[in-house]
Parts: structure tokens; C-alpha cells; sequence
């Protein structure tokens, strides 16, 4: 009964799969995507390919730091497959949230560690955040220093350093233990009782990358290296259907 439900399950998933391709590709000029893609040059996209993988591997390695760090017991193949799960979500659904999510239950039920499991990939993010702010933060820097459309980016400027402001300062709340202890009151209450223990679990699988600044350096380095990669994928798929956009 077991297998076959198991089969009945696999086929449900293949099958909705199919079918949210099938509406994905009934909402493009199929004429124009097939006359692009026959004029695309394979090798070009075989070296995009490459990159993405490349990429996709590099983030399962930073993913990989963070687990350790919570002495989880997940293999670097483990977290792959978790992660390429993950992502066929994040592609499907309208954003990278479910992708997460998926990546933070597998993991939570090969390791019996929710909190442990969340956080790490709660912190992921937060890290993938930082490189970003990061790059994005020096590209202005480079606007603002050669002045190339220093005017017409200004708004763009200002948002993200706002954005950038407040983003550090929600990741020192976060890892703050007095507004943790501050805000503990709040599971005294009759309606959050219940989630009091899970909480201080919580809490305590993120502290342990309060001090771990190697493991959290290294994984905004690795980071910043897949958007590297990425990059180049980008570029390599635009050489490929021959636009003309720099790198």
C-alpha cells in the first residue's frame, strides 16, 4: 500500500510539473522564442549551463558552513539534493521563499532539528543579503567615482544605501541577546505559551553564529562568488542569442 502511494505521489508530481510548464510556455510568443532558440549558439550555452551549475554547487558549499556549524548530520550531497528540490520550487512559484522553505523542511527531516535547520538556512539568506547590498554598494561606489549616469541613478543610489542601512541593522537585531531577552516576554503570553520551548531553541541555534565570524565571513565570501559566476552565466546565454550587452 506504502509503494503505491508512493508511485501515485511521484506521478502527481510529475504531472503538475508538466502542467505548470505547459502554462509557463503558453504565456510566451512561442514563434519568437523558437526562432531565438534555433539561432542560439550551443556552445555558448553549454558554457552558460556550466556557470550555473557551478554556481548552484558554490551555494550548496556556503549552505554547507552553516550546517556544520550546527553540527547537523547532512552530507554535501544531502544538502545538493535539498537544494536542486529547492530550486525547481523557487522557479515554479513566484519567488525564492518556497525554494527556501523546502530546502529548510528537507533538512529538518533527514537531521529531527527544525530550529537548527531553519536558522541555518534563515542565515543563508541573510549572508546571500549581504553579498548583495555588498556588490551593490560598491557598483555605486564606482557610478559615483567615474560619473557615467551618476544623475540618472541617483534615486537608485539613495534607495539602496537606505536600504543597505536598515538591512545591517535588522542583522544586528537579529543576533542581538538583549532585544532577545526583551522581547521573551511576548511567549508569556496565553496564546504563544505553547511556543515558548521552540523559541528558546531558536534562539539558541542562532547564537551559535554570534561569534562565528570565520563561518560567516566565508559564507558572504561564497556568496559573492556565485553572484560572480552567475554573472557570467548571464552574459555567456547573452553571447549566445547574440545581444549586444556588456558585461
Amino acid at each position: 500500500m506504502t509503494v503505491i502511494r508512493k508511485r501515485i505521489g511521484t506521478l502527481a508530481k510529475i504531472v503538475v510539473s508538466v502542467g505548470v510548464l505547459a502554462f509557463l510556455l503558453s504565456r510566451l510568443n512561442r514563434a519568437e522564442l523558437s526562432s531565438q532558440v534555433a539561432h542560439a549558439q550551443p556552445v555558448w550555452l553549454a558554457l552558460a549551463l556550466g556557470l550555473y551549475f557551478a554556481a548552484i554547487l558554490l551555494g550548496v558549499l556556503k549552505w554547507r558552513l552553516l550546517v556544520r556549524a550546527q553540527r547537523l548530520d547532512a552530507s554535501y550531497a544531502d544538502l545538493a539534493s535539498f537544494t536542486f528540490v529547492g530550486l525547481f520550487i523557487g522557479n515554479v512559484l513566484p519567488s525564492n521563499l518556497g525554494g527556501d522553505l523546502v530546502r529548510a523542511y528537507a533538512l529538518a527531516r533527514a537531521t529531527n532539528e527544525s530550529e537548527a535547520a531553519v536558522t541555518s538556512v534563515l542565515v543563508d539568506r541573510l549572508m546571500g543579503l549581504v553579498a548583495f547590498f555588498g556588490s551593490a554598494l560598491v557598483s555605486i561606489g564606482l557610478v559615483f567615482l567615474l560619473g557615467t549616469n551618476a544623475s540618472q541613478l541617483e534615486a537608485i543610489e539613495i534607495a539602496t544605501v537606505i536600504s543597505a542601512t536598515v538591512f545591517t541593522l535588522g542583522c544586528v537585531l537579529f543576533f542581538s541577546r538583549r532585544v532577545a531577552r526583551r522581547l521573551a516576554f511576548v511567549f508569556d503570553l496565553p496564546f504563544l505559551a505553547r511556543f515558548k520551548l521552540r523559541a528558546r531553541r531558536l534562539y539558541q541555534s542562532i547564537q551559535v553564529y554570534r561569534f562565528g565570524y570565520m563561518t560567516l565571513a566565508a559564507n558572504a565570501g561564497l556568496a559573492a562568488a556565485v553572484l560572480i559566476v552567475a554573472t557570467f552565466a548571464l552574459y555567456t546565454v547573452a553571447l549566445a542569442l547574440g545581444l549586444d550587452i556588456p558585461l
